[in-house]
């Protein structure tokens, strides 16, 4: 969240630009130019431009853009593949261009080059059509192309830290940084290493799946053997219970008979008894 500025803090203009209103802490000091340098080609110009664009479209802030290296033409094409129509913004009066034809070869050369003329239409384009802050860019050798970060601006708060800096169609992005084991990483450096981390990644999770289906195999194959153990285990029941139930009868059984053959001969005895009474004499 970009905090909203409160009379203790510097006012500040909000680039629209994303991720720079967050290191900005809210974005470009008001009233104060604002210098943004790097290599050639590396995205100065559409720094520069977005902010305005920005600024005419979602804040209400006309503003101009002089330059010295892309005519009105040039610099229509290259904002039409970002999805703004410039001539459009022009005919507005959102936006004003100037282009200022400015040979470095004889100005190095004969230190003649009169800028009176360039601060005169300057200050006349500020004085009508900008109300906030400037933003003025410079060519320059830096070791880092790839990222984007403040160097210093005085008296505000911001992130000192590196963000990674990319064009797209959709404009200027500023993303975190990425650390790698080797530091910081951006660019293709960066596009490689979370190639190869992606790609790590699938094949951790290719093996956690293999190692999970493997577990599942051998739970499944332990549940059939415990089934099997547990039907075994029931019929051995039922087989006891048959051959528990054989004892029981067979001992019935036996309980039976002898008492049948005691029958029989309780029977014999008393028979028996009666025949010898007879012969006993009175």
């Amino acid at each position: 969240m970009i905090p909203e500025h409160t009379p203790s803090q510097l006012a500040k203009c909000r680039t629209g630009i994303r991720g720079l209103d967050e290191i900005t802490n809210g974005g470009l000091p008001k009233g104060r130019p604002s210098l943004v340098y790097g290599n050639a080609g590396s995205g100065k110009t559409i720094v520069g431009m977005e902010f305005l664009l920005h600024g005419a479209l979602e804040y209400g802030e006309p503003g101009v853009f002089i330059s010295f290296e892309e005519t009105e033409e040039e610099l229509a094409q290259n904002v039409a593949s970002l999805g703004f129509d410039l001539d459009e913004l022009v005919s507005r009066s959102l936006i004003s261009l100037d282009y200022v034809h400015f040979d470095r070869s004889e100005a190095g050369i004969s230190g003649t080059y009169d800028l009176d003329g360039l601060f005169v239409r300057l200050g006349h384009a500020i004085d009508t059509s900008i109300h906030g802050s400037a933003c003025a860019t410079w060519n320059t050798r830096v070791n880092e192309t790839a990222g984007l970060h403040i160097l210093k601006s005085r008296g505000m708060a911001h992130s000192n830290q590196i963000r990674e800096f990319r064009i797209s169609d959709r404009g200027v992005d500023l993303m975190d940084v990425y650390l790698g084991s080797d530091g910081v990483l951006a660019g293709t450096a960066r596009l490689s290493q979370e190639s190869l981390e992606k790609s790590n990644a699938l094949a951790r999770q290719q093996e956690l799946q293999r190692r999970k289906r493997e577990h599942e195999r051998k739970r499944d194959a332990l549940e059939a053997n415990i089934g099997a153990l547990r039907a075994e285990s029931e019929n051995i029941d039922e087989a006891l219970k048959i051959v528990g139930e054989e004892e029981r009868l067979y001992q019935q059984a036996l309980l039976t008979g002898r008492a049948d053959m005691a029958h029989i001969r309780k029977a014999d005895i008393a028979h028996g008894t009666e025949e010898v009474s007879q012969d006993i004499p009175a």
